[in-house]
């Protein structure tokens, strides 16, 4: 498994303030990807991509509502590398 999301995060933190003028004077605490998910049984780091699902259904009372919602979709493959993030589950007999 790679570690590509977190060196991101920390190297893109630590260059900001060099590479950009706006960030000079500011001391940077918190710099991390928004969609980022731990993985509480393994530890490991995904993304979280975002979907935004809008339509419409009927209301109890016959009338036509619009519906807003987001789903997501986690990612399995690192997006900076391509390795694998989540490794085959093992199901013993």
């Amino acid at each position: 498994m790679c570690n590509c999301i977190l060196t991101t995060e920390k190297r893109f933190k630590e260059e900001l303030s060099l590479k950009n003028e706006n960030y000079k004077d500011i001391k940077i605490q918190y710099a991390n990807f928004e969609n980022k998910m731990i993985g509480l049984k393994d530890g490991k780091v995904r993304f979280l991509i975002p979907i935004n699902i809008e339509g419409t259904k009927l209301s109890k009372k016959g009338k036509e509502v619009k519906v807003k919602k987001t789903e997501y979709l986690m990612t399995d493959y690192c997006p900076f590398c391509g390795d694998e993030l989540v490794e085959e589950s093992v199901v013993n007999e």
